[in-house]
């Protein structure tokens, strides 16, 4: 930030704030955040010395409060969860999501949904991941009237790599459509729907019956 034989002088304009030089370059700040879904700001000033002679930075701080919550699934199958949303005043809600392909939302939480007030309400996700890898998603819950932010979420998503069961070796030509057929068996003893899919639709695409592959360099 800035390389100064001796380090400016930090001072931060919220109470109850720790604020220190980690290194030349970075500065760490410790406070008690806000509740959820509010804004905090403030600002971090930067002195020439200790005795406040001459300002050299001065940097406006905003610290947005999220909700939190661990996950853990495994590729490309479907996880069910529900999230809690304290209600304060009516409202006419919508949920967003910062990947909606993989975190997104069942009837009737796609749509517009009305928030019960001086309650704690359940709202339900689905969940489905095709990254072998940690996932960071953000869920924001707006009032579409007063374009509010209610409640927000930071889902941590881990995913693991599901059972391979059967391996399918095929081989087809670059550029050039190849159908493939398995057979796979319902093996539990009640009548079932399955929904299959694949991990990279650009390469590989399943209908009933066949899949098809498509060659690439």
């Amino acid at each position: 930030m800035y390389f100064l034989e001796n380090r400016p002088t930090l001072h931060i304009t919220y109470p109850k704030t720790l604020v220190e030089w980690l290194n030349e370059r970075e500065i760490m700040i410790q406070l008690k955040t806000a509740p959820v879904a509010k804004i905090l700001s403030f600002n971090l000033l930067a002195y020439e010395d200790s005795y406040y002679s001459e300002l050299l930075g001065n940097w406006v701080v905003e610290v947005n409060s999220f909700s939190g919550m661990d996950l853990n699934v495994k590729m490309g199958q479907l996880t069910q969860t529900s999230l809690s949303l304290p209600g304060d005043i009516p409202r006419i809600c919508h949920l967003y999501s910062s990947h909606p392909l993989t975190v997104y939302f069942p009837t009737p939480f796609d749509k517009n949904f009305a928030l019960a007030p001086g309650k704690i309400n359940s709202v339900e996700i689905n969940v489905r991941s095709f990254l072998e890898t940690t996932q960071k998603v953000q869920i924001n819950c707006v009032d579409i009237n007063s374009k509010e932010l209610v409640y927000g979420w930071i889902l941590r998503i881990d995913t693991g790599a599901p059972n391979v069961t059967k391996i399918f070796e095929v081989t087809c030509k670059i550029g050039v459509e190849s159908v493939q057929k398995f057979v796979y068996n319902n093996r539990s003893n009640s009548y079932a729907v399955f929904e299959f899919t694949s991990s990279h639709p650009d390469i590989v695409q399943v209908f009933i019956g066949f899949f098809l592959m498509r060659g690439f360099y």
